[in-house]
């Protein structure tokens, strides 16, 4: 069970508005957004962040994977999502996360890392490209005749379908699993930006782990980005002077945050209506 309190969230609050950056820092309670206090550290970070020379760029961002690692794109297509990443264009290689733009504006820090050094390609690969068995709590509610899924984090879905004989009837039932959750990273024009993954980017960036086995599209537009209202503003990220990933961890122009803690539930039942 997740522990009480707010999740440990790092927030680039120098892109974001001064609106957004003190709700985040208000914990995202509407009755203490307008504190001046809050405005005024959002806006002195956007001030330095504003100030910035551009340090953004596409040489030495990406680099083939050594040896160790060439069966990695095998590994990737075992699972679903993976081959239908590499059938879209998704490659692995080696990923400077130091110069890699940011698109979405907070990182949990939570995130359960066993050790690991830089440079030890081979077990950033265990790690990043696990595919870990189920381990969450399922429970049956005859109340809803269905399963719950309880804790189920963004990568437990559907992954599949059964049929089978039943005594008496017909078994008919959905399979459960873990999708990979790769590091994904996509090239935009004049620039890499992080497409998934940002909690485990964020938090290997803060063990000094900053060149890691990721998945990686050359070819991207800003239209192909899933730009909205959970990311940054379109205009910060592709502008002149776009967040990088260790701005997460730098204190002039981010800042962490007392993000709520959520609980994600996936319920699978039947439902019967009249077509």
């Amino acid at each position: 069970m997740a522990a009480a309190g707010p999740r440990p969230t790092r927030a680039l609050l120098g892109w974001m508005s001064v609106k957004h950056g003190a709700l985040a820092l208000a914990g995202q309670r509407e009755d203490h957004q307008r504190a001046p206090e809050y405005e005024e550290r959002v806006r002195q970070k956007r001030l330095v962040a504003s100030a910035r020379r551009p340090s953004f760029g596409t040489q030495g961002v990406t680099s083939g994977l050594p040896a160790s690692l060439s069966t990695l794109a095998e590994r990737v297509g075992e699972s679903l999502r993976g081959a239908d990443l590499l059938g879209k264009g998704w490659q692995p290689a080696l990923v400077d996360l130091r110069r890699v733009c940011a698109l979405l504006p907070f990182a949990f820090l939570d995130v359960g890392l066993p050790t690991v050094e830089e440079g030890d390609f081979d077990r950033l690969a265990e790690i990043l490209f696990a595919h870990d068995a189920l381990d969450v709590g399922i429970t049956y509610d005859p109340a809803v005749t269905g399963w719950v899924v309880h804790d189920a984090t963004e990568d437990v879905q559907v992954v599949g379908q059964l049929r089978a004989a039943g005594s008496p009837g017909v078994v008919l039932g959905l399979v459960i699993g873990r999708s990979p959750f790769f590091i994904e990273v996509a090239r935009v024009e004049d620039r890499f930006i992080l497409v998934r993954g940002y909690d485990i980017a964020v938090s290997l960036l803060g063990r000094g782990v900053s060149l890691v086995p990721a998945l990686v599209h050359r070819h991207r537009r800003p239209a192909d980005l899933p730009f909205g209202r959970s990311s940054l503003e379109q205009a910060a990220v592709m502008g002149r002077r776009p967040p990088l990933l260790p701005d997460f961890l730098d204190d002039d122009v981010s800042a962490e945050v007392p993000m709520p803690r959520t609980q994600r539930l996936l319920m699978i039942r039947a439902a019967e209506f009249t077509a």
